[in-house]
């Protein structure tokens, strides 16, 4: 065979090669790696879908599912009981200004878990009135309600 025709088979052999590899690329796209993920920030990152609920979750390509924790549900109990005993809360009511213009201080009512306060008749200088000194439990301020005086 003369050298120039082997030349040619050689050129033709290598564009073909070349051409069913540049194929193999097209219809078969090299894939990377699958992104390591091991929590909802790596999964969120790597494109993951991200659930629509609270808390959010992303769940990854095999199907594991991680929790947004910037939006974790609280599980633990809040606190429920009061700061202060009744003997301290009796003081706070005594020492307020308020509270000892308004009257002299009476009966101990309760306490009310709502509003966190320890409630207080008091015997009005106004005997319209029916007033109430409030202790607020976190903070040990007291006030008045007047909101029982008749008109």
């Amino acid at each position: 065979m003369e050298p120039f025709k082997i030349k040619l088979y050689t050129i033709g052999a290598l564009l073909i090669v070349i051409v069913v590899l540049a194929l193999n690329l097209a219809l078969n796209p090299h894939t990377a790696e699958a992104p390591v993920v091991s929590d909802f920030a790596s999964c969120a990152e790597a494109g993951y879908a991200i659930l629509e609920s609270y808390p959010e979750r992303c769940v990854d390509g095999n199907g594991n599912s991680y929790t947004n924790p910037a939006q974790s549900i609280q599980t633990e109990q809040a606190d429920v009981g009061p700061d202060m005993n009744e003997d301290e809360a009796r003081i706070a009511a005594i020492n307020s200004t308020e509270c000892t213009q308004r009257g002299v201080l009476g009966a101990f009512e309760g306490y009310n878990p709502l509003q966190d306060a320890w409630v207080y008749t008091i015997e009005a200088n106004d005997p319209s009135c029916n007033s109430a000194c409030i202790v607020d439990d976190t903070t040990g301020n007291a006030t008045v309600v007047d909101e029982r005086c008749a008109e």
